[in-house]
């Protein structure tokens, strides 16, 4: 077992509410216009240091890295 914890998952999803969007939002509309949340950037900032990625981009990489996991979950609230 590792000791290490990957950290990506907060951090996308910390980027996602500093950008002003919540999960379901940002993959319903990714390219939505929100205003920004100064209290989640601080704490993005604090799990990716530079990180600054549109909504759009943290969910085109998530769709990439996970291209089945959206239909999964749907077929789970049916």
């Amino acid at each position: 077992m590792s000791d290490t914890v990957d950290l990506a998952l907060p951090a996308a999803l910390a980027e996602v509410f500093a950008n002003g969007s919540g999960p379901g939002e940002a993959f319903r509309c990714p390219s939505a216009d929100t205003e920004s949340n100064d209290e989640f950037r601080i704490i993005a900032e604090s799990y990716a240091p530079g990180g600054g990625r549109s909504t759009a981009q943290i969910v085109a990489d998530a769709r990439a890295e996970f291209p089945g996991f959206s239909a999964f979950i749907e077929s789970l609230c049916r």
